[in-house]
């Protein structure tokens, strides 16, 4: 029966490989089998797939400036199939600003891929004196792709 857990697995310079190691490599497949994205992924051309589909997460921040705009960027590492078009989704926390406006672009192109994107945030205030980014921005984010 497999363990509720993953356990590194790890071996010193010279040791035997035991059984008891190879056997929580295997419940290390098998829990991660299990704590996969199950789902569908659909193309650009309506085709789908469930193989291989990957989750990748994270924040930037936008620290405080006298410009009203900023561009974070996002790189993905390798993560996604090169080609590829992972779906994102953006949301803004800001400790006290409001009227702030967010869009997704890829870098140095329209759409973002497997490199990551680009996020351009802009604080649209009626008073020209609070048009800045007076305090941090977070850009959290969730790609999806394969």
């Amino acid at each position: 029966m497999a363990n509720n857990e993953f356990v590194a697995v790890s071996w010193a310079p010279g040791q035997l490989v035991d059984e008891d190691s190879l056997d929580q490599m295997n419940d290390n497949i098998t829990y991660l089998r299990n704590e996969s994205v199950d789902g569908k992924y659909m193309h650009l051309n309506a085709g789908t797939t469930s193989i291989g589909l990957k989750i990748l997460c994270g924040r930037k921040i936008i620290t405080p400036r006298k410009s009203d705009t900023a561009i974070v960027r996002v790189g993905f590492a390798k993560m996604f199939t090169p080609d590829s078009v992972p779906v994102i989704t953006t949301s803004i926390v800001s400790p006290s600003q409001a009227q702030i406006f967010h869009v997704i672009n890829g870098i140095g192109r329209l759409h973002p891929n497997h490199q990551g994107f680009e996020c351009k945030v802009n604080i649209a205030s009626t008073n020209k004196k609070n048009d800045k980014i007076a305090k941090a921005i977070y850009v959290n984010w969730i790609a999806m792709g394969y």
